[in-house]
């Protein structure tokens, strides 16, 4: 059976080398936190896992959670030595990203009611000859007033769709920051 080293933080306070029962009989006890992080011992020294920065943490919530038989490169974990980024864009960078989308989102609307116009300005009418009293008369064109209304519904539903991808991505943001400010030191 596999055995985990258990410690309550990123700096610190080392247990003991525990299995995945042991965790959660203790766990239930009382006596150790979800947020308390686990590795495999791997049958290496803790000291050696300590200095080893690749050596993966995660949570005990996140260990008791995994499923059987799945890697646990596959889940999601922590590196001790990281500061929990998953990219390396820092954030104002991502909040500029945001503020450039809102602001694609608005031109396009604009872009979008302006060429409508101009389309039904220029293309919604047509003049047709009446060959029986010689002249001509304006006549409306489906064409031009269908192809303004496609560019006008364009542009609402492109500006709609990027504010909520901008929307999205604040709140991914938001939720980001959170966490990491949450993650055990």
């Amino acid at each position: 059976m596999d055995s985990y080293f258990v410690r309550e933080n990123r700096q610190g306070g080392y247990l003991k080398n525990l299995t995945k029962i042991e965790i959660e009989e203790r766990l239930s006890n009382g006596e150790i936190k979800e947020n308390f992080l686990v590795t495999k011992s791997n049958n290496l020294g803790y000291e050696k896992l300590i200095k080893d920065e690749s050596t993966i943490w995660r949570t005990v919530e996140e260990l008791l959670s995994s499923i059987e038989g799945v890697d646990s490169s596959i889940a999601k974990t922590l590196p001790i030595s990281s500061s929990y980024e998953r990219n390396n864009i820092p954030s104002e960078y991502r909040t500029e990203a945001i503020s450039v989308l809102r602001f694609f989102a608005w031109l396009d609307l604009v872009f979008g009611i302006i060429c409508s116009i101009v389309i039904w300005v220029n293309y919604g009418s047509t003049e047709v000859f009446n060959k029986y009293y010689y002249s001509t008369s304006n006549v409306a064109n489906p064409i031009g007033i269908g192809l303004g209304i496609g560019v006008l519904m364009q542009g609402i539903f492109l500006c709609a769709f990027f504010l909520v991808v901008a929307s999205m991505a604040e709140n991914l943001s938001a939720i980001r920051k959170n966490t990491e400010s949450k993650l055990p030191e």
